[in-house]
């Protein structure tokens, strides 16, 4: 099966004198896509066409017209570990940017950008990562957030190792999920070795939670295929586009196990 589109490339007249900086129809022909006023009503494919990556290398226009978008649908990797395809009916596709500065979320400018679109390419959800080098940018970054969209629905250690931290915001329309961890570079270049800090973002479009969430589970029929792997029979898959609200572990933690006061916040 293939899905082929036809984009088309409106003209845009801007006045020199007006101060709105429009969004980009075009990731990377004009500034970075600004992902506080993403309205879910971008037209991705389009948006994603002249920085599209398959096999490593990025599409230009004529190759990305010529795509056969079975090469973008979604597929959940550890579902495939064990020979499971799920989700079990096609979801969406998944356009892949990995360029510095495309878009940004107030002071973060992410460098790795993944959306994942239903099958009429329309917005579902997005994952972007960056880095940076110092914590207290970092610290105030969360503080603004808290400060922007009031007490996360959901702020919980997810793992000591890398002290890595889940911030979730149940939004008007989207819910937002920033996770941040920490790491250590070693390599040729020195300037950027030692301790750096990952955010990775998730914003998934409200309406699409509930599709998006069963779309990483699979219902084993027989007993014994689930027990062999131990797993559940009703089992979820985690990937990048899951939310952490979705595991009731980190919702319904009376221990404190995964409490965010356990979190290394030191600056």
């Amino acid at each position: 099966m293939k899905f082929l589109f036809i984009l088309s490339f409106p003209l845009f007249i801007l006045s020199c004198s007006s101060s709105v900086i429009e969004q980009p129809v075009i990731l990377g022909s004009d500034h970075p896509f600004d992902i506080s006023k993403l309205n879910f009503n971008e037209n991705i494919p389009l948006l994603f066409s002249a920085v599209t990556r398959i096999d490593g290398g990025i599409l230009d226009s004529a190759e990305f017209r010529k795509l056969d978008y079975t090469q973008l649908l979604y597929k959940n990797e550890k579902a495939e570990m064990y020979k499971l395809q799920v989700p079990k009916s096609p979801y969406g596709f998944i356009f892949h940017a990995y360029e510095d500065s495309l878009m940004h979320l107030d002071s973060l400018y992410f460098s790795e950008i993944n959306v994942l679109t239903n099958m009429d390419t329309s917005f579902s959800a997005m994952y972007a990562v960056c880095e940076m080098r110092n914590r207290k940018k970092l610290n105030a970054q969360i503080r603004q957030w808290k400060q922007k969209f009031g007490k996360p629905s959901l702020e919980v250690l997810v793992s000591s190792e890398f002290n890595v931290c889940a911030y979730e915001w149940d939004l008007k329309d989207r819910v937002l999920q920033i996770e941040t961890s920490h790491g250590f570079s070693f390599g040729t270049d020195t300037a950027r070795n030692g301790k750096y800090y990952k955010i990775e973002m998730l914003l998934v479009k409200k309406s699409d939670v509930a599709k998006l969430k069963a779309a990483h589970m699979h219902h084993f029929n027989k007993e014994d295929d689930f027990k062999l792997y131990q797993l559940d029979q009703d089992q979820l898959f985690p990937d990048d586009f899951l939310l952490k609200s979705t595991f009731d572990y980190f919702k319904n933690d009376t221990l404190g196990l995964y409490s965010i006061e356990r979190a290394d916040t030191l600056e």
